[in-house]
């Protein structure tokens, strides 16, 4: 068993011991929930099933580096994934020696980031009841934009952290820049610095910090995503999604 591996399956023992019931895991390697809840979730079941998306993208690529060097500055070596999709995150943060466990409500996301051998449950943090002021570090992606109910969730979350667990996470900024990408994707909304910090210290969280990345993509996404949604252009959710792909898939810079 790999490092990444050993550290994944004591956390799982661990929390057994605090009275945490494991899943049965299916022939595909997922954790299933006996009641689905993909149905329920604002993402789009399309984006596994008619996409091939990459982890070896751009975007992909520097979002998963901005992590993995934040995880290293506070010495964290497992983290639960919530809304794991499809293992853009858990997969490279696995293979860099890093403990992930997924959980993620859509089954066909679930498949592929079982596939890499990462334990993932199917289905959300409220349905795997973990023990209270149990988990260290938790981590949610380009989620808390799909949450209706953002503080609920929060609340949740903040419930599972013990008392000194870390939070990581990453959102789409600026609400003026929300278009058309955002409702092919099942976006409620995009964020702020200060709307983010509120609606974490509102539900009882410190903020550490709070930094913008990709600020260079702000201009081109106004006038390539912004401007027509408000000409009122509206697209097919696969036509959006083909096209966020290839603007995704930029070059390797020659090194």
């Amino acid at each position: 068993m790999s490092l990444a591996g050993e550290l994944s399956h004591s956390e799982i023992q661990r929390l057994k011991g605090l009275g945490f019931e494991d899943w049965r895991v299916d022939e595909n390697g997922v954790r299933i929930y006996p009641s689905k809840k993909a149905e329920y979730i604002s993402f789009p079941k399309i984006a596994y099933e008619d996409t091939h998306l990459s982890r070896d993208d751009f975007w992909s690529r520097h979002r998963v580096e901005v992590l993995n060097q934040a995880l290293d500055k506070h010495k964290v070596d497992l983290i639960w994934e919530l809304g794991g999709g499809d293992g853009r995150m858990s997969i490279p943060l696995w293979e860099r020696g890093k403990g992930v466990i997924a959980i993620e409500p859509h089954y066909e996301g679930c498949l592929k980031v079982a596939e890499a051998g990462i334990p993932i449950f199917e289905g959300t943090l409220k349905d795997l009841a973990i023990p209270h002021n149990s988990l260290h570090a938790v981590g949610f992606f380009d989620v808390l934009e799909h949450i209706e109910d953002e503080r609920e969730f929060l609340k949740d979350v903040y419930e599972k952290m013990e008392v000194s667990g870390l939070v990581f996470l990453s959102v789409p900024a600026h609400s003026w820049l929300f278009a058309e990408h955002d409702v092919a994707l099942g976006h409620y909304r995009r964020y702020s610095r200060k709307s983010l910090r509120r609606v974490f210290e509102d539900v009882g969280f410190e903020v550490v910090s709070c930094e913008f990345i990709f600020t260079f993509l702000v201009v081109p996404a106004f006038l390539i995503r912004r401007l027509p949604f408000l000409m009122g252009q509206r697209r097919d959710t696969k036509i959006v999604l083909a096209e966020a792909e290839s603007i995704l898939n930029l070059p390797r810079p020659v090194s």
